[in-house]
């Protein structure tokens, strides 16, 4: 309600401070005129009072009873000052007694009233007090004025200006307040406080009369009884069953007369109307027709609006909470009834004594009845009073207490089963197998040793010395526990149902049940604070508005700070777990056995206090915190404002409380490491077991939760009954101890508390309110949140934990009635606030009680050992658990243990997991374990059990929150939340409504009537219905007149004046006026008894999920059946073909390897058939299609084609007339193929089957192809990704974990694959670009509409901008040209123009694509100021940039010239690209994903597209502050018809702007990157969307583009990623991207103006030319000089991963002058040196057949390659070195000076494996533990046992090193140029360092790793490094610390013959296994610089080593900023 407005007389018009008006009513009486002050007594109840404090005594002021808004006149005079001065006035004090207030001091002498016996009344004894206010009467104590102000106003009827000139003190502030109370018609006494020193402390006493009182709850639209009322008792059988099980109906007896005045019957409510003042009930008896918690709601409703400064423009100078906030009152409340209870009540001893007789209950105040029956601790077993709660306290507190008593009495049967569960447990632990094996003297617990636990002081200890923990957890961790979980879980939906029955039946009692937003005014704070105003949509008027964005950013903030604090509350968390730590250490060190033995419990109990300190602590700060953040959000409803309060706060407390319990329950011991933590010592043993502290007991971890929770539940609830019982009571005993203090000092003041008790006055009520503690504005917000926390503990971890509803039971008895107690005794009395129910508690509640069902699941699964035993008990036992304890422990070698001081002849120790024992331990101790001697593991692996119980847990898990969950949604659903009587009397309301308003018009119309009927009297006596003469035309006119003026009245008149009736005046009808008032109604919808209008809202939501669910399962169920008859066709089209193959087995010889042109040729030359060539391709696109994925379906009429062309065309000549005669062609699955399924990738699309052929198969069937298959796409077309719920997701061939791009990623894939010569994309922002990028093939998009498509489904149709453009894809460039020159001359043709007649007619233009004699300008760029791309991607731009600079022509000279181009304004183009692509917000898409299988990657997307736009704008708003790229793709759709417009206007003046710059800068075509990033992993792409700027722009600009394959990705391309920038989310993840792109192909792009594809050819072509002419496949023979070249073979069948091994050549290539060469037919001259390699189906190969010499290479040699081989480029290389004739390092001759064998760790039957080669040959290479020849110390290990060891402890770490297979070491290279390239140069070059010289250049040197320059003799200068490369050892010790991402390489030298000693600490590397160079850290100490340094990797610490001579060179690279290591250097010895 907005009270600034004039409203009707009915209603309250003004509460601003009105003006001064001389023309009112005086305000004083006095004698003049002639008004008696003394004689006041009769008329106080119809006039206006105030009574203002004069020392000891008062006197009263009166106004005009009629003049309820008089505005009272100010008396004031002129202050003496200068005349500078004399406009200013001052009030006239009211403290000068004057005559008028001595006659009014001499009445109250008169009047005499007692203020004990009339307490809470006006010194009348007759008006009521309703409010009472309280302040400090400043002029007592001068000195105390705060603002030290002048009390100086404005005069304005003198000076006519306003008052606020000068600011005001708080005694103005409060007189202007009180004249505006007054003026709105209350009425105020003033009273000074009878026992504060000096009477300091003033009551203001105010009263509203009961006219100011209706017109108040008229506004407030205050429901109140109505006379006509009934009560319907109608109650089903299922309701009081229903009740009595929920335990609502508890009762106790009461006496009738307590039952009386405790109960209140339920009437019929309407909003009070004065005008129907009759309707309602005690309408004759106004003392008692509004309740006396009513009157103090109304009128501090007033308080609450009421200005308290005149000014105008002080808006917010507002009501009574702002004052006491300013200081101006101390407090405001309602009176207290008196409560005469010697305990309680505060008065002299006298008073005491009369009190203690018995009361009679008639007598007795609400206060003292309450106290009694209700407030007493000796009432607990009683009943609430609920309705005369909410009677003296309003319906706030009654919700409250109703909620908390049925809360607590819903736990009388939890705590009885929880604790019935603990009795049985304990009674049966006697029993209990497990606990009894470790506590019994015979058991294990007495043989079974437990490993230390801690690095030091720990010692072995006993398994029994846990007994007590092991009976503890049986207690709590039982197979009664489950049952029990399930039972709470259903009893928190019980619970809430249950209250949802009783709040429905109180809340309908007071009246609550309809109140709504709308019926709550807003606060006045709100309306104070905003300035911003609207009209209310509901109301129409105008009010306070705060805008969205504002309340956005107001939340945003609150929020974070929120999440700051709870960030903050788990750093404590985090801090109670480190002193757990640090505690149980500093225990398991001390000498006292005790405290060694219960370190655990005694750390528990400790942590469990200090959290509850932790928790208390914070719990204060964040409180004070949370309210000042919803005070500053300005809420605009109390209801609201409790609510955002409410949530903030549990949020906090819900992490404050629980945070430690989640950590043990779920976390601890989780991460402990296994006993392969060791630390080793110098001489290579083993010398300390290290597991985590934080582990728990054999026996579990949850005594450990159940003494937290105990610990925190029960100590919480203790400390917090101790609070709120004493605090109260220490604040009045306090402030009594302040009391007495002042009173011994002069002029002692106390401004708030008193202790009356030895006074000798008399105390009244304000006093005795007034000592009370004052109630903070929160106050029943902290005993919500306390009982909302304590249901957490009842509900979350009931399961390790069954006592918690018992304590919380045995609290909550307590806790009501100390709650009574606050308000009742020793709290002054709340404002009775209004509350429909418990509010944002009730889904707080909800919340908790499913997340409980998720929570005691897990523990059960995971926590505690319910799982296990169960498996143990059906799986490995006889049926009991005989044997658990020691199965559930793991073993380990106690011998290796060396802190040990108390069993020092212990062997063996036990820990708690299902952990392998190592094979070292088999070994010793074979027959300990039940495990075989294979299934040892060196590295602890979790058994085979642990699996199988890790998959019941999870399925238990599963299973038990669904069936708890559905049993929850069904109690949910049968039990209505309102009872049938209930509903039925809702109904009786809304019945009787809608008849009160079909009769509320009849009843206007009969009050009018009746009006009209007695004027028709009066005509009577002038009007003679049978005589009616001419000449009485007067009266006869008279009668017409007034017929006109009231028609409704005509034929009354008219039948009075014709038919001669008696003129009378007829009655109104018999209407029962009090049924018109208009019930409002109570429910938004029609009500059904309960249970059948839930029953049917039900039906409704479960008939919604099934409509929802359903038809997924259908369409999965659908996919599953095609994808079935799919794979069994191409089954047997597989067996077709290979028959057939077999046949005619040549062919695979002839077609193995060729390219489209050699492929052209065979076709034409007769060589091949078109059919041999469709049954090779379609068998290599069935391999390809169960390697990577990629076909959808085969084409069944191209065997028709094939055998047609194969019949019909004969000879060359015939065959030439076809351009593609014979080529077998794929097509992505959006193209239109006849009898072929077009999905798009939706589910929904499987059967949309094309009945005809598009465009695309028509010109290429007529150019003599055959289209074979069809390719996969993804979902939707809308990703660079290649997945959909059809057919699955197609995988890169380079790497199967990656994409190969999309939508034409099918295409790609089968292409690189070789399953197809050439194919047909389409692409719409990069679909063809993209996949020939990432598969390393060809492709190109030509211009929209000069490559025919029609009728190919689009992704998004209605783009009239950016449009799919099919285009073709090849591995090389030829193909591509081949099929754009025929798709461009077909476009003029008849077969194009009669099914797509818009195809541009533009053919093809060879003059262009020759381009003779002409230079083309290329125009490069690398970035386009969007993303920036990989280091790998530039490098591919900028050397295709180089070879197009070389290129020359026929005449030498240049084609081409390359510059740097700079493209215009991308980011903004990307964003109308993307919003140009969404040309309807998404909704085409949403619309389509709502009938179809959603996959992962989309939701994102989806949830994306699915948010508003304002909100889209907001979250774009804030982050783009951080990330430009963020931001632009959250407003990437079009938000209006006008902003869609705008984006094809930019788009349009965008194209012409991009190609003028082009030709300003004579630019003919442009080279870029095709993507930011290579191939990238599958779930990656729509989390990518950057990346494809560099190819949707050109979808934007409609240019022709195409890309070509470059290089691939090398080991310098990710070294270089150390130097990319990580701006934002985008790049940190294609940085991730990039780290693992090795051997990824790399391409670039080439663009050029729309219709100038032929150009965009030409160079793809020029670049493919020139990369191979530049960098041919094969290197030239250098046999003449030494070299050699291999030839290789790879059968058709094979399964051999050429790529692979290819790769694996690539490395031996690399460095050396071997060359090889692959033979595509299997050769009949297999002359030496021929390798062919084979697959081998076992998981091993031996190695070492090879001899290591030259005899193997002069005859042709089959290489078996086996599984593990197949997939590692440098384990293929090392079988290839291996057979060149280099021995295996191990075999080599000097093996036995660096290793030592250990041969008994090896069978017999391999030894010989281990013999040394004494014919091979080294080549002066050095020994290299890092050579890819070097094998693992655990190769052919039994039981995983090392079979060498390292000699020189010096070289111990190499074992770190050894049996890598990343590549060929430097020595390997050496070695193979020493074995073959010797003869390359002629002139030897001396290189330094152990480099050799360069078989190519023979001018410079090749050099190890750390070392350049031609003749190796300089050091590396690294990236990033600022440290010096040279350094000098000193007998000083200097220490290096590298951390960061650098790669620095540092020499150290030391003198002449001396060494260098180093150390190596701190070391957090990167982290690969094994190590090798350029990883992390490697040290070259050896004297020899060309072996591989030592490398170290991940953790490293306390390493020491010695160089061999006086030079080291230490390189470090690191990957994060993590990365560090120190090392210390300094010179040694000799």
């Amino acid at each position: 309600m907005n009270y600034n407005k004039t409203s009707s007389k009915n209603s309250i018009e003004k509460l601003e401070y009105l003006k001064e008006d001389d023309s009112k009513t005086p305000f004083f009486y006095d004698e003049e005129n002639g008004n008696d002050v003394c004689n006041n007594k009769k008329e106080t109840s119809s006039k206006s009072s105030i009574t203002q404090p004069y020392l000891n005594e008062s006197f009263s002021f009166s106004s005009d009873s009629n003049s309820v808004y008089n505005t009272p006149s100010l008396k004031l005079k002129e202050s003496p000052k200068s005349n500078s001065e004399k406009d200013l006035l001052t009030i006239d004090a009211p403290f000068e007694k004057t005559s008028f207030e001595m006659q009014r001091l001499s009445c109250l002498e008169k009047s005499k009233i007692s203020w004990e016996k009339e307490a809470c009344f006006f010194s009348d004894g007759i008006r009521i007090i309703d409010y009472v206010l309280a302040y400090e009467d400043e002029r007592f104590n001068a000195e105390s004025d705060i603002e030290n102000e002048q009390v100086i106003i404005m005069d304005e009827k003198e000076t006519g200006r306003e008052y606020g000139s000068i600011k005001k003190t708080k005694a103005v502030k409060r007189r202007i307040f009180q004249e505006n109370l007054i003026a709105l018609g209350l009425d105020i006494e003033e009273m000074p406080s009878h026992f504060y020193s000096s009477n300091k402390i003033i009551f203001v006493l105010i009263h509203a009369p009961f006219h100011v009182l209706c017109k108040q709850a008229e506004i407030l639209k205050l429901k109140m009884p109505i006379i006509h009322s009934e009560e319907v008792n109608q109650v089903n059988f299922f309701d009081g069953w229903l009740d009595t099980w929920l335990i609502k109906k508890f009762r106790t007896t009461m006496k009738p007369e307590l039952e009386r005045r405790f109960e209140i019957k339920p009437k019929f409510r309407s909003p009070f109307i004065e005008e129907r003042i009759e309707c309602f009930e005690n309408c004759h008896d106004p003392d008692n027709f509004f309740p006396r918690a009513e009157r103090s709601r109304l009128v501090y409703d007033l308080l609450l609006r009421t200005k308290y400064n005149s000014e105008e423009s002080s808006k917010c100078q507002i009501g009574i909470e702002r004052m006491i906030s300013r200081g101006i009152y101390y407090d405001a409340f309602p009176l207290h009834e008196p409560l005469r209870i010697n305990k309680i009540i505060l008065s002299t001893k006298e008073t005491l004594d009369k009190s203690k007789k018995q009361l009679n209950i008639n007598e007795t105040t609400d206060r003292e009845l309450l106290y009694k029956y209700w407030a007493s601790l000796y009432s607990f077993w009683r009943l609430q009073p609920l309705d005369l709660i909410k009677r003296y306290f309003g319906t706030k507190i009654g919700i409250y207490f109703a909620w908390l008593g049925y809360y607590t009495k819903s736990l009388i049967w939890p705590s009885m089963i929880g604790l019935i569960i603990v009795l049985i447990a304990v009674s049966t632990s006697i029993n209990d197998i497990p606990s009894n094996d470790v506590c019994s003297s015979d058991g294990i617990g007495e043989k079974v040793y437990l490993c230390p636990t801690c690095e030091k002081y720990c010692n072995f200890q006993k398994l029994r010395n846990n007994c007590v923990y092991a009976k503890l957890t049986y207690i709590f961790d039982n197979y009664y526990t489950v049952i029990f979980a399930v039972v709470m879980c259903l009893w928190g939906t019980l619970f809430l149902e249950g209250w949802k029955r009783f709040h429905s039946e109180i809340a309908y009692k007071w009246g609550m049940l309809d109140f709504e937003v709308e019926d709550e005014t807003m606060r006045p704070d709100f309306q104070s604070k905003i300035k911003t105003k609207r009209i209310n949509p509901v109301s129409k008027e105008e009010e306070p508005w705060l805008p969205r964005k504002e309340k956005l950013f107001r939340w945003f903030c609150s929020g974070m700070t929120v999440l700051f604090f709870i960030c903050l509350v788990i750093a404590f968390a985090v801090g109670v777990i480190i002193y757990r730590v640090s505690f149980t250490f500093s225990l398991y060190g001390s000498d006292n056995e005790f405290y060694r033995n219960n370190a655990i419990i005694i750390t528990s109990l400790l942590a469990g206090f200090i959290n509850v300190c932790f928790i208390m602590i914070l719990n204060r700060c964040y409180n004070w915190l949370a309210f000042k953040l919803t005070v500053w959000e300005c809420p605009r409803t109390q209801t609201d404002f409790d609510n955002s309060y409410a949530l903030k706060v549990f949020l906090f407390q819900f992490v404050n409380y629980y945070t430690s319990l989640f950590y043990i329950a779920f976390f601890k011991g989780r991460f402990n490491s296994v006993p392969n933590a060791l630390d080793k010592t110098n001489d290579d043993t083993e010398s300390t077991f290290r597991p985590s502290l934080e582990q728990c007991d054999p026996s579990g971890c949850m005594v450990e939760l159940v003494i937290q929770l105990g610990t925190i539940m029960i100590g919480k609830q203790m400390f917090t009954a101790i609070i709120e019982r004493l605090l109260p009571k220490f604040y009045i005993w306090f402030a009594s101890l302040k009391n007495k203090s002042a009173k011994k000092k002069p002029n002692g003041i106390i401004p708030n508390k008193v202790n009356p008790q030895k006074e000798d006055k008399v105390m009244n009520q304000c006093d005795l309110d007034y000592s009370l503690n004052q109630v903070h504005k929160q106050y029943l917000f902290d005993e919500y949140l306390e009982m909302v926390i304590q249901f957490g503990f009842v509900t979350l971890f009931v399961t390790a934990f069954p006592l918690a509803p018992m304590f919380a039971l045995l609290n909550n008895f307590i806790e009501v009635r100390i709650d009574a107690q606050k308000f009742i005794c020793t709290f002054r009395r709340p404002m009775p606030a209004h509350a429909k129910n418990i509010g944002v508690w009730e889904g707080i509640l909800s919340g908790i009680s499913y997340t409980a069902v998720l929570v005691n699941a897990c523990i059960i699964a995971f926590t505690s050992d319910f799982i296990p035993k169960l498996y143990y008990l059906f799986f490995k036992s006889n049926g009991d658990l005989q044997g658990y304890m020691d199965y559930s422990l793991s073993y380990f070698d106690a011998t290796l243990v060396s802190n040990s001081t108390i069993y020092n002849d212990v062997n063996i120790c036990r820990f708690r997991g299902f952990y392998r024992p190592t094979c070292k331990f088999m070994e010793k101790f074979p027959k300990i374990t039940t495990y075989k001697i294979e299934e040892c593991s060196d590295d602890y692996n979790v058994n085979d059990d642990w699996w199988k119980m890790m998959v019941m847990r999870c399925a238990f898990v599963l299973i038990f929150e669904h069936f708890v969950f559905a049993l929850k949604v069904l109690i949910a659903y049968i039990i209505p939340d309102i009872p049938t009587k209930i509903v039925y009397q809702i109904q009786r309301e809304r019945h009787l409504s809608r008849k009160a308003m079909l009769n509320q018009h009849d009843f206007n119309f009969n009050k009018k009537k009746k009006r009209l009927y007695q004027k028709l009297e009066k005509l009577k006596n002038t009007v003679n219905a049978s005589n009616i003469t001419n000449e009485n035309k007067s009266k006869k006119s008279s009668v017409n007149y007034f017929k006109k003026s009231h028609p409704e009245m005509s034929k009354e008149v008219e039948t009075l004046l014709v038919a001669n009736q008696p003129f009378g005046v007829p009655q109104p009808e018999n209407l029962s006026y009090c049924t018109n008032i208009v019930i409002p109604d109570v429910l938004e919808t029609e009500h059904l008894p309960g249970e059948v209008h839930n029953r049917r809202i039900s039906i409704n939501i479960m008939r919604l999920l099934i409509s929802m669910i359903l038809p997924i399962w259908k369409k999965k169920e659908k996919i599953a059946k095609y994808n079935q008859e799919r794979l069994e066709k191409i089954k047997s089209l597989k067996n077709e073909v290979e028959k057939a193959l077999e046949d005619n087995y040549k062919i695979c010889q002839i077609l193995d390897g060729v390219d489209y042109q050699k492929l052209k040729e065979l076709l034409l030359n007769g060589h091949v058939t078109p059919i041999d060539v469709l049954n090779y391709y379609q068998n290599k696109a069935i391999l390809a299609n169960e390697d990577v994925n990629c076909v959808c379906e085969f084409i069944e009429k191209s065997k028709e084609i094939a055998i047609y062309l194969t019949s019909k065309y004969n000879n060359y000549e015939e065959r030439k007339k076809l351009p593609l005669y014979g080529i077998p062609v794929s097509i992505k699955e959006c193209e239109q193929v006849a009898g072929c399924r077009n999905t798009l990738g939706y589910a929904y699309n499987l059967d949309n089957i094309s009945n005809k052929d598009g465009s695309v198969m028509n010109v290429l069937i007529k150019a003599g192809a055959i289209p074979f298959v069809t390719t996969n796409v993804p979902q939707s077309l809308l990703s660079f990704s290649c997945s959909n719920p059809i057919y699955g997701v197609t995988r890169n061939p380079h790497k199967l974990t990656h994409t190969p791009g999309g939508s034409s990623g099918g295409e790609g894939a089968l292409i690189a694959k070789d399953g197809s010569i050439i194919g047909i994309g389409g692409d719409v922002g990069g679909s063809i670009r993209i996949p020939a990028a990432y598969t390393g093939i060809c492709g190109i998009k030509p211009s929209h509409l000069r490559f025919c498509s029609y009728p190919s489904a689009g992704s998004v149709p209605g783009r009239p901008l950016i449009n799919a453009s099919a285009g073709p894809m090849s591995k090389h460039v030829d193909g591509l040209i081949d099929i754009c020159r025929i798709f461009f001359n077909a476009s003029k043709e008849d077969i194009i123009r009669n099914v797509d007649p818009y195809t541009v007619p533009v053919p093809w233009d060879e003059e262009q694509f020759q381009s003779k004699n002409k230079v083309i300008k290329v125009g490069m760029y690398t970035y386009d100021g969007f993303f920036e791309c990989l280091p790998a991607v530039k490098r591919a731009v900028e050397e295709a940039g180089d070879y197009l600079r070389q290129m020359k022509d026929e005449n030498g000279k240049e084609k081409y010239s390359v510059k740097l181009f700079y493209p215009p304004n991308i980011p903004e183009a990307f964003g109308a690209f993307l919003k140009a692509v969404s040309v309807d917000g998404g909704e085409y898409l949403i619309n389509n994903f709502k009938n179809d299988i959603i996959l992962p990657e989309y939701k994102k997307i989806l949830f994306l597209l699915n948010l508003p736009i304002w909100l889209r704008k907001v979250a774009a708003f804030l982050i783009k502050p951080f990330s430009y790229r963020y931001s632009l793709i959250a407003t990437s759709v079009p938000t209006s018809t006008g902003d869609l417009r705008k984006t094809y206007e930019f788009i349009e003046k965008y194209r012409y702007k991009f190609v003028e710059q082009m030709k300003e800068e004579d630019i003919d075509v442009l080279l870029l990157p095709p993507n930011g990033t290579h191939a990238m992993p599958h779930d990656k792409p729509l989390e990518m969307i950057p990346v494809i700027s560099y190819t949707g722009i050109f979808n934007l600009l409609d240019f022709g583009a195409g890309v070509v394959t470059t290089s691939k990705v090398n080991e310098n391309d990710i070294a270089n990623l150390e130097t990319y920038k990580i701006n934002d989310r985008y790049n940190n993840i294609a940085k991730n991207i990039g780290k693992d792109g090795f051997g990824l192909p790399l391409g670039v792009q080439v663009a050029a103006p729309p219709f100038k594809e032929e150009t965009v050819l030409r160079v793809m072509k020029d670049i493919e030319t020139m990369l191979h002419s530049k960098f041919p496949k094969f290197k030239p023979d250098f046999s003449q000089f030494g070299g050699i070249t291999i030839r290789w073979y790879v059968g058709m069948y094979s399964r051999l991963n050429i790529t692979n091994i290819e790769q694996g050549l690539q490395m031996i290539m690399d460095r050396s002058c071997v060359q090889f060469l692959r033979e595509i037919d299997n050769p009949k001259d297999k002359k030496a040196p021929f390798i062919e390699f084979e697959d081998n189906t076992s998981c091993y190969v031996n190695d070492f057949n090879f001899k290591g010499d030259k005899k193997l290479m002069k005859k042709p040699y089959k290489l078996k390659i086996e599984r593990g081989c197949n997939s590692k480029p440098g384990c293929i290389a090392k079988k290839v070195l291996f057979y060149m004739g280099m021995p295996p390092t191990i075999r080599r001759k000097d093996r036995n000076k660096y290793i030592k064998l250990d041969l008994k760790n090896v069978s017999k039957c391999y030894r010989k494996e281990f013999d040394i080669l004494k014919k091979a040959d080294l080549y002066k290479t050095g020994y290299d533990y890092s050579s890819l020849g070097h094998i693992s110390p655990f190769y052919r290990g039994l039981f995983g046992q090392r079979t060498y060891s390292i000699k020189n402890s010096n070289n111990m770490w190499y074992l770190l090193n050894a049996g890598q297979e990343y590549g060929p070491s430097f020595t390997d290279y050496k070695w193979l140029f020493n074995r073959f390239c010797t003869k390359q140069c002629p002139n030897k070059l001396k290189c330094q360092n152990g480099g050799f010289q360069n078989f190519e250049g023979c001018s410079y040197c090749d050099c190890p790793n750390g070392y350049k320059g031609d003749c190796c003799d300089e050091i590396d200068d690294g990236q990033n490094c600022d440290m010096e490369k040279n350094m000098v050892a000193t007998k000083e010790n200097r220490t290096l610390t590298f951390f960061g991402i650098k790669l620095c390489y540092i020499q150290i030298k030391a003198k002449r013959g001396k060494k260098i000693k180093l150390s190596v600490s701190n070391g957090r590397l990167p982290s690969y296994n094994p190590c090798f160079e350029m990883q992390a850290l490697t040290i070259k100490h050896k004297k020899d610089k060309s072996l591989t340094g030592l490398s170290l990797c991940t953790f490293v610490d306390h390493l020491h080593l010695t160089s061999e001579d006086e030079t080291v060179l230490i390189q470090y690279k690191g990957e994060s900023k993590n990365n560090m290591v120190k090392v210390s250097f300094m010179e040694s010895g000799c």
